[in-house]
């Protein structure tokens, strides 16, 4: 719920710089370098738009991350505050507040921070992992900064939306995929029956596919035409 009601407020931030902008969805997802899809996904809360995505909207409207997304905090106010509250301490509490504060930053200078190596990533588009549609063309992609492993070689990257793949893949968790059209039995892969696109373990039987979940709150989908197989995930 508390997600959901964050999406509403983002999306809300975003429609009223927009009218003050006088620009329309599409031209702030061209901006922004997503595809109009995937703006249309934040703006009907079907999803939250990542940390670069915010940033980079912040950016288009001139406005702080915070006037987006108000889970954001930008650092001056962090400050103010900070002093604000500083200021209406005695002298004897000012002094523990600075001697605490003395103790964090040795903390903090004697400790090896481990920084993760982020790295730019093409997500082609959201996948689902219950039922959706694929956008396959080459000129909607979103640039990520995404800190996770990333295989050497692969096709294409997916953010998967929904929970029918879980616990192996999470909503929102990305996937790569190397395009291959033989795709074992038992493999899991992603694979297209008319304009639905999905990620599930594949099985070819008697002339037909069977696409089954790993949560087992899903039936399996069974196809027998207009199939398309992407590829497979690779790890």
């Amino acid at each position: 719920m508390e997600s959901k009601t964050q999406n509403k407020i983002i999306a809300d931030n975003i429609k009223k710089y927009l009218k003050q902008n006088k620009m329309s969805q599409k031209d702030l997802a061209s901006k922004v370098n997503i595809s109009p899809s995937t703006m249309s996904d934040y703006m009907n809360l079907r999803s939250k738009p990542s940390h670069g995505v915010i940033q980079r909207i912040s950016e288009v409207f001139g406005v702080n991350k915070s006037d987006i997304d108000t889970t954001y905090k930008d650092v001056k106010e962090i400050k103010s505050n900070i002093l604000s509250v500083y200021n209406q301490l005695n002298e004897t509490n000012q002094k523990d507040v600075y001697q605490y504060a003395e103790s964090k930053l040795e903390e903090q200078n004697n400790n090896v921070i481990d920084l993760r190596t982020y790295r730019d990533v093409y997500l082609q588009s959201k996948l689902s992992a219950g039922t959706g549609i694929v956008d396959l063309d080459p000129q909607h992609k979103e640039i990520i900064s995404y800190a996770g492993h990333i295989p050497d070689k692969y096709d294409l990257a997916f953010e998967v939306s929904g929970d029918s793949m879980e616990p192996l893949f999470e909503d929102g968790e990305v996937v790569f995929v190397k395009c291959d059209d033989d795709v074992r039995n038992g493999q899991i892969g992603v694979v297209m029956i008319g304009s639905d696109a999905y990620v599930k373990k594949m099985y070819v039987e008697d002339g037909q596919i069977r696409l089954v979940s790993l949560n087992k709150n899903y039936d399996d989908i069974i196809a027998t035409s207009d199939i398309k197989v992407i590829g497979r995930i690779i790890m």
